[in-house]
């Protein structure tokens, strides 16, 4: 951090930044993160015992899954180790039964994927709840104009399509 700033773990494991320079505000409107010189991020971290910060996901990004807490982030990189896959997004979406999220993986292949060979090689690392439910095969998996893949504009997206491969 710069001099006269100090960054902390807030009690919902966000990062938290203090300094005399954090605004007040956001103009026009007011925002609760910002507040006596300390900016609440939605930003999950970690500290090491070294002091070193390590930043696991993003508050806003974690998906519910009948009360559990799953980092997208997780499975992402294990789906990115699959040979066949080039590009992959995993989100959540509003459950169909009212248990939290159901979760989705956006692929984009390499080569032709059969979803059940992806459900394996995903509970090789992970228990079959973080396993996703609906799976989105898509051409091309382009960042935006701030050189982000969004889970927000994707949610959206697939919420007014949805064109799901169930599992096989």
């Amino acid at each position: 951090p710069l001099l006269g700033t100090s960054l902390a773990e807030g009690p919902d494991q966000c990062l938290e930044v203090r300094s005399p320079s954090v605004g007040e505000t956001y103009w026009p409107e007011s925002d609760p993160r910002l507040r006596c010189g300390v900016f609440r991020t939605n930003d999950i971290v970690e500290f090491a015992q070294d002091g070193s910060l390590r930043v696991l996901g993003r508050a806003d990004d974690v998906i519910n899954v009948a009360g559990r807490k799953l980092a997208p982030d997780a499975v992402e990189e294990t789906l990115r180790r699959h040979p066949g896959v080039c590009e992959c997004l995993v989100l959540g979406i509003p459950s169909e039964d009212t248990r939290g999220d159901t979760v989705v993986a956006i692929i984009m292949a390499r080569t032709h994927l059969v979803v059940g060979d992806l459900r394996k090689f995903v509970q090789l690392s992970h228990p079959a709840w973080q396993t996703p439910r609906l799976w989105h095969f898509v051409e091309d998996l382009k960042p935006n104009i701030r050189g982000k893949i969004s889970r927000a504009e994707w949610r959206s997206r697939l919420m007014s399509e949805v064109p799901f491969s169930l599992p096989s």
